[in-house]
């Protein structure tokens, strides 16, 4: 299982995109987009955990 954080992300980037993004590369088992837990507005930044990983872009870099 691998959790990669994903930054500098437009608040109105839904999960279910950055899932279909993601998907090209594995199997996605969760998207969490964080949100301030005050306001409940984004934060800009989400984890994508995924159980398998394949390397098939250049610009997609996987540090075991």
């Amino acid at each position: 299982m691998t959790n990669i954080y994903v930054g500098n992300l437009d608040y109105s980037t839904p999960e279910d995109q950055l899932q279909t993004l993601f998907a090209e590369y594995g199997a996605v088992k969760t998207v969490t987009a964080v949100t301030d837990r005050d306001t409940g507005q984004p934060r800009g930044f989400a984890f994508v955990e995924m159980t398998i990983i394949m390397l098939r872009r250049r610009e997609m870099l996987f540090v075991p």
